[in-house]
């Protein structure tokens, strides 16, 4: 889980800001639904979070930063990854390291990892255990290629490390976390595969499902016809159908066809509607078929729709709901980050769609959402909690500033105080007369 999150000179974030899903202790709507840090004290930890602001505010810019640290733990740093603040006119922040420091939830350790980063080296690395009362334990603080240790490895594991430190095998441009890791030091694991799960949407996502989503035994397309009759799409279900028809492929794909294997398959995209589809061999046939969704017709009987034919707001609805079933049970540690989670849809579906996620939530349950978006209507529903209402504004040097609705009075209007501008996060336009 995302306990805290900061960041500072990248892109629109020229000085530190600060987002947080511990739950404010004031706030006690929803309580039943936010998980308890049984070993920290009384802290909990929200399970969602809304974002606003108007357009160039910042609000992709935040995700773009914790793709950016994703990126930066996970792979080698290049100069597409750090992207600093441009227009600060008495510092030139292009020779300034971008920094990054976020706490998260993993096995129920909360671990605080820090990196500043320029175009081409890691400045500065720190990975620190928060222990049970707050107090921060050290594992290890890296300046350029310099490492000090500080944790109590065990089992042989510090001594792999300092081999690693002492043959100066830390690449400048690569996290300790990454190289330790990519030597076989099991003690980062967990932190790294935590990264891995970040699962990050951008607005332009509307038609991107794992094969199973098509697959009839499958739980997830049980799921889906299960869920399908409370949103209005006309879409019955979603499944396979076979095709016959003559593709017209190159030799080489040809010949990849014919060398098929029993029980293997192949994808091809439809040229017509473009929609996905399989080949495979069943005994010396070739076996074509293609996935999208079915329509009733007035008979009753099912017709092959294809997502081709489907509008985009049907396929970013189901999108999202495939992504979010990922998150949607008990036993669930994902995060799901969405950028413009009410991109296409009414703001109906947006309401609804939030509402499921969270009546799967409990005091028990570690999975997060992350959402931005200009949907004010959930600001005048009973879903959020105050602290889970932030807002971005870009303030007139250019840069962005960041705050949670909790830390405003209220009054019981926070729609209309948004709407009038109280809270910030909302564009400077100029209406005609």
């Amino acid at each position: 889980m995302i306990i805290e999150f900061s960041v500072r000179n990248y892109k629109s974030f020229k000085e530190k800001i600060e987002f947080s899903m511990i739950a404010d202790p004031e706030e006690s709507d929803h309580s039943d639904r936010i998980y308890k840090l049984s070993r920290y004290g009384d802290s909990a930890v929200l399970p969602i979070t809304a974002i606003y602001g108007g357009n160039a505010s910042g609000k992709s810019n935040f995700i773009y930063a914790l793709q950016a640290l994703r990126n930066i733990t996970l792979q080698n740093i290049t100069p597409q990854i750090i992207d600093p603040f441009l227009l600060d006119t008495d510092t030139d922040r292009s020779k300034i390291p971008s920094e990054f420091d976020i706490k998260i939830l993993v096995n129920d350790i909360i671990y605080h990892y820090v990196v500043w980063a320029t175009h081409t080296e890691i400045i500065k690395e720190e990975l620190k255990i928060v222990k049970d009362n707050e107090e921060e334990k050290l594992l290890y603080e890296r300046d350029k290629l310099e490492v000090k240790l500080g944790g109590d490895f065990k089992d042989g594991q510090k001594e792999l490390l300092e081999l690693l430190i002492n043959n100066k095998a830390i690449r400048g441009n690569q996290t300790f976390i990454k190289s330790a890791t990519d030597l076989n030091f099991k003690y980062f694991i967990p932190i790294l595969e935590w990264f891995k799960s970040l699962t990050i949407l951008n607005p332009n996502v509307i038609y991107e499902f794992p094969d199973d989503v098509f697959e009839e035994k499958k739980e997830i397309n049980h799921k889906l016809h299960e869920i399908l009759p409370e949103i209005d799409t006309g879409i019955s279900r979603i499944g396979r159908t076979k095709i016959n028809r003559t593709l017209q492929v190159n030799p080489q794909v040809m010949k990849q066809i014919f060398n098929l294997q029993q029980g293997q398959s192949m994808n091809f995209k439809d040229p017509f509607v473009g929609d996905r589809g399989y080949i495979s061999k069943e005994g010396n046939k070739i076996l074509m078929e293609l996935a999208g969704t079915f329509h009733k017709r007035s008979d009753g009987e099912d017709i092959f729709f294809g997502f081709g034919r489907e509008s985009d707001g049907s396929k970013r609805v189901l999108t999202l709901l495939v992504w979010l079933f990922k998150i949607m049970s008990n036993t669930s540690n994902k995060i799901l980050i969405i950028d413009e989670v009410d991109r296409g849809l009414h703001p109906e579906l947006t309401t609804w769609l939030l509402e499921k996620y969270l009546s799967n939530c409990s005091n028990e349950t570690q999975s997060q959402l992350v959402v931005t978006t200009h949907d004010v209507q959930l600001l005048d529903t009973n879903i959020m909690r105050r602290d889970e209402v932030w807002f971005l504004e870009r303030k007139d040097d250019g840069h962005s500033d960041m705050c949670p609705l909790a830390s405003y009075e209220d009054n019981g209007s926070s729609l209309k105080n948004y709407l009038q501008g109280k809270f910030g996060g909302i564009p400077h336009v100029v209406h005609p007369l």
